[in-house]
């Protein structure tokens, strides 16, 4: 199961992940979060561990409260019955495993890329007058342009300071 001084579930592990907080060192209750939707609960290292095991794949009741068995020597009755709870204390919180399949990841509208603070000009009026002159770097800029796309955007803003003297601009 969980280690208590990690965090539980993390997205992008398998679909239908939660996010889970719990500070670092410590034994005290978490927080459970929806990946898409603004929906949370709070959870002791039990419910984390419950849960943790319902959203892993194959995760199923029965599964997730032989684990209990085995780790605190409950019955297979009483270990049934608080896997039952946690799984109304998630669908009442909204994030039952359902919950977590059926809603859509949130669109990416659009994205503005301050490529470059360089700038040719000396405009007193300027805010960006940068004196380090960073760029994003090239990889960068093209993954965030990928994951724009893959989102469903449709609008791309380039800015810097001038984002003409951006040195990949060849390659975005």
């Amino acid at each position: 199961m969980m280690d208590p001084g990690k965090s539980g579930p993390k997205q992008g592990t398998h679909p239908g992940a939660l996010f889970a907080y719990v500070p670092n060192g410590t034994e005290q209750d978490g927080i459970l979060l929806h990946p898409a939707a603004p929906r949370w609960a709070v959870a002791n290292h039990s419910t984390l561990q419950i849960a943790e095991g319902l959203a892993a794949p194959g995760g199923t009741p029965d599964s997730v409260a032989g684990l209990l068995v085995g780790e605190y020597g409950l019955t297979l009755e009483a270990a049934r019955q608080d896997v039952g709870y946690v799984m109304d204390h998630l669908a009442r919180h909204g994030l039952s495993s359902d919950s977590l399949i059926e809603e859509p990841r949130p669109r990416i509208g659009g994205l503005m890329l301050v490529l470059t603070e360089r700038c040719n000009l000396a405009c007193t009026h300027c805010y960006g007058a940068f004196p380090a002159c960073q760029e994003l770097p090239l990889p960068r800029v093209l993954r965030l342009i990928d994951e724009l796309v893959e989102g469903g955007g449709r609008s791309l803003t380039l800015s810097g300071g001038e984002p003409l003297l951006y040195r990949g601009l060849k390659d975005v």
